[in-house]
């Protein structure tokens, strides 16, 4: 693998902030020649550092009211305990941790009934684990996802996306690269996948934004995680002096996924570093903060599980099944009818 250099690294970040600016703007942006921007972005694919290009998209706006982080022991004897998580409805993301738990996962509801048929599925999965041990914590707010803060506003945005809208949004949550592809995908190409004409598909991609639906589209991976450990952050914080730490954590680079959530800590963090020595500094620098009065960390060995990348954003929600037709779905003894419907949407 080439060596990045400073141009590559400038390059990365500002397509990170937003993958779907023209080359030639950002080679304005950096006062760099458009063929030399051209060169380096197609070079950053070649050698494996940009593998494709991710929608950052808004959970309110497509209807998210619940977002639980649930944390589960179990073991690598169990990979059924897996299977059956990225088989949630509901499940986000799902990373192997340390500490006194094994899986972390991020689990998104639509509604009162969506959280109360997930959860209990989720209860039927932990009974027949074999350590039956778990922890729920309800997100009160999502700060900041993949380095994008979301600004207070979007919390009561709300959109409605028809099919068509959620075509687009399948294919655009996760772009990968080819020799043909390594920009985001065109209108011209989303077109021919989705079957319909290119002023309709830049109309709805237009509106997609206008709405906050589509926040921005980054690079996966982002170069703020490249060749970096990264490591789940457990934040407790006097509440009369709660804003200069959400300001801190909000603004640092080293801080990619940041949830304001209830029970003994009030922020979950995923912070990611260069090295124990560099999380060390950072945990430092937080403890400057007089309202910081505990953290606990837990490494985060791997992402097990990305819908993004792996799943679909609209499968049928949990509320269409009962608790207990949910349970049997995520937990293997499912109707094959009940399979085939859920796998088909």
């Amino acid at each position: 693998m080439q060596a990045l250099t400073k141009d590559m690294i400038l390059i990365w970040k500002e397509l990170s902030r937003d993958a779907n600016q023209p080359l030639k703007l950002i080679a304005k942006n950096l006062n760099l020649p458009y063929s030399k921007v051209r060169r380096v972005v197609e070079t950053l694919v070649h050698e494996g550092y940009i593998q494709g290009y991710q929608a950052i998209l808004n959970p309110f706006a497509l209807g998210v009211k619940f977002t639980l982080i649930t944390f589960f022991k179990t073991n690598t004897c169990e990979p059924e305990f897996l299977n059956a998580l990225r088989r949630h409805p509901g499940v986000e993301h799902v990373y192997r941790i340390s500490g006194g738990y094994s899986l972390a996962a991020i689990i998104n509801y639509q509604d009162r009934v969506d959280y109360e048929n997930g959860v209990s599925a989720l209860d039927v999965l932990v009974s027949r684990s074999r350590f039956k041990k778990s922890e729920m914590i309800s997100v009160i707010k999502i700060l900041k996802k993949s380095w994008f803060i979301f600004p207070p506003s979007l919390i009561e945005q709300s959109y409605k996306v028809d099919e068509v809208d959620k075509n687009i949004i399948e294919v655009i949550k996760y772009q990968p690269v080819s020799t043909e592809h390594y920009l985001p995908y065109s209108t011209s190409y989303l077109s021919e996948l989705i079957g319909k004409s290119q002023p309709s598909i830049h109309r709805r991609l237009q509106r997609l934004r206008e709405q906050k639906v589509i926040l921005t589209t980054t690079t996966y991976p982002h170069p703020n995680q490249f060749a970096k450990d990264s490591y789940l952050l457990s934040i407790k914080v006097d509440l009369s002096e709660y804003e200069p730490v959400r300001e801190f954590l909000l603004k640092d680079n080293r801080v990619r996924d940041l949830y304001r959530v209830g029970r003994d800590y009030q922020f979950r963090a995923i912070v990611t570093v260069e090295s124990v020595q560099s999380l060390r500094k950072f945990i430092d620098e937080l403890y400057k903060y007089s309202a910081v009065l505990d953290t606990e960390t837990r490494i985060v060995f791997s992402e097990e599980y990305n819908r993004y990348i792996e799943g679909k954003l609209f499968d049928k929600s949990a509320k269409q099944f009962t608790a207990e037709e949910l349970a049997d779905f995520v937990c293997g003894g499912y109707n094959p009818n009940l399979e085939t419907t859920l796998q088909s949407q």
